[in-house]
């Protein structure tokens, strides 16, 4: 169950910013993230509408890798908004980010002009999503100093040995999906595709979920 915007004609803005200081109710280290997210939904007459929400954010100080930024994972067969669908948990991580998520439902553009299928009412959602992201050298457990042996941060935690945890490219990671809604007034069934790091181990190309709602 997720809550949705019922007003959806401005745009929403979110800024947080979280402290911790070493010290403090036990705390092991200083630590402060920023992170802003913009969100709006764009109408196009009668092509249907988009759903935009973009997203960045930063950890400014030195941190274990458990309370860097990583992208939501979805591992499960049901739609959860603004997650990946085709990642690994903690595939990824990083210390500072951007990302996008671009939700685009066409209210029947096609499927209305087909005899026998506009009968049915069914909707056609197409989505497209991506992150990319970097670790600084003080964020990073495997870092050597200029010798090549010793660790640049000793201190900070190692990534775990029983999985593999990679570090952004050049390139952004992708996903984009193509689905139906609105069948039988409630059910959403989506294809998803990742599109790229498809070289990492134990990755899934292709996968579909559902999800349950009532649109008004």
């Amino acid at each position: 169950m997720s809550r949705v915007r019922v007003d959806d004609r401005h745009p929403v803005f979110k800024l947080t910013h979280q402290i911790a200081k070493k010290g403090v109710l036990g705390t092991d280290f200083d630590y402060q993230r920023t992170d802003f997210s913009f969100q709006k939904r764009f109408w196009l007459n009668f092509l249907g509408y988009a759903d935009v929400t973009l997203e960045t954010g930063k950890v400014w100080t030195q941190a274990p890798y458990t309370l860097l930024s990583m992208p939501n994972a979805n591992t499960g067969y049901t739609i959860q908004r603004g997650s990946f669908s085709q990642l690994n948990s903690m595939e990824f991580v990083y210390d500072q980010y951007a990302s996008w998520n671009i939700v685009y439902k066409m209210n029947g553009l096609f499927f209305n002009s087909l005899p026998f299928i506009r009968h049915l009412k069914l909707r056609e959602v197409l989505s497209f999503r991506g992150v990319y992201g970097s670790l600084s050298d003080k964020n990073d457990p495997e870092k050597k100093m200029q010798d090549g042996v010793t660790p640049l941060n000793p201190e900070v935690y190692r990534f775990p040995s029983n999985g593999k945890v990679y570090r952004l490219g050049d390139t952004p990671y992708m996903e984009a999906a193509v689905g139906i809604d609105n069948i039988f007034k409630v059910l959403r069934i989506e294809y998803i595709r990742r599109l790229n790091y498809l070289d990492h181990e134990n990755v899934s190309k292709n996968g579909f979920q559902i999800a349950l709602g009532i649109n008004f």
